[in-house]
């Protein structure tokens, strides 16, 4: 993402998730998107939440298959429930949808921090339903001038985090024979 920050404007443009592009056939935008930013301080605050994230949550593969099939879903997600949106560039939503994976690993392990991971879980829903309300526009101080967060991204990564922590946790009962 970092590396992707310094192309020329076109380039990243031509990784964008961009509505029109997607239409047209141009399907690795589904994932591409997620890794072209508005700017240095937007990709750099996305890529220390992910570093950050990556080292917590244990490797295997339900996270290698889940970047598979759920990155295209949270950009299908966005563009749905954001019809005005023409092209969506960022990473906060798989932010998210790590964050809800790790929170789920950590709720299973049923340790002594659970009312911990109730209060992030209660503020995480706070802001998520703060950021949605209809008519508003959360400025980021990542973004430049001109771009709002993209509620739709937090939302749909939340979501597709539980569904694919659940999915993950079932495949592993089957798997182990639990």
């Amino acid at each position: 993402m970092l590396v992707l920050v310094v192309l020329p404007p076109a380039w990243q443009a031509a990784l964008a998730l961009d509505r029109g592009a997607l239409a047209a056939g141009q399907w690795w935008r589904l994932w591409s998107g997620h890794a072209v930013h508005y700017g240095l301080a937007h990709a750099a605050v996305n890529a220390a939440a992910l570093a950050a994230l990556l080292a917590w949550l244990r490797p295997g593969g339900c996270l290698a298959l889940g970047s598979l099939v759920c990155l295209p879903l949270l950009g299908f997600a966005v563009l749905w429930l954001e019809p005005a949106l023409l092209q969506y560039r960022g990473a906060s939503g798989v932010v998210v949808w790590l964050g809800t994976l790790a929170w789920w690993q950590a709720w299973q392990a049923r340790g002594a921090g659970r009312g911990w991971l109730l209060l992030l879980a209660t503020v995480l829903v706070a802001k998520l339903v703060w950021e949605s309300w209809p008519g508003r526009v959360v400025p980021s101080g990542s973004l430049p001038e001109g771009v709002s967060l993209a509620w739709s991204a937090h939302l749909a990564g939340a979501v597709l985090g539980l569904g694919w922590a659940a999915v993950c946790r079932l495949v592993s009962k089957k798997t182990l024979g639990r």
